[in-house]
């Protein structure tokens, strides 16, 4: 969603409720990191929907250390070996997340989620494809 949002509240408001709605928002947690750059391609991205066997790739902000970042993913997908794309395995829903290195508690680092976009369903693949 374009920032600034407009000072007419209504139409703020709008454009608010259009982007939910479009499965475009995305969670992300700014003191660890801007999340600008970051994209979930591979999916029909109006409907956040793709078909089993459909892999999605990651593209993520950069960050200035190397291994600061990782991808989780639940549900029907599994993180192939590269660590930054995503094979759809089956029917259902997968949740694919950002996470980072930040600074612990106490000492050290803990692994943080950073970006969060909505979940992508996950469709059977069509007759012929």
């Amino acid at each position: 969603m374009p920032l600034p949002l407009p000072s007419d509240p209504v139409e703020a408001a709008e454009r608010v409720t259009r982007t939910l709605g479009s499965g475009q928002a995305l969670c992300a947690f700014r003191a660890l990191g801007e999340p600008e750059g970051f994209k979930l391609e591979g999916m029909n991205p109006e409907r956040r929907e793709a078909q089993v066997g459909d892999v999605l790739s990651v593209v993520m902000p950069g960050l200035p250390e190397a291994g600061s970042t990782r991808v989780e993913v639940w549900g029907s997908g599994r993180l192939r070996p590269d660590g930054t794309s995503v094979e759809l395995t089956e029917p259902g829903v997968v949740q694919v997340e950002v996470w980072v290195a930040a600074p612990g508690r106490f000492f050290g680092t803990e692994w943080r989620p950073w970006i969060v976009p909505g979940p992508v369903r996950v469709l059977p693949r069509g007759p012929g494809i």
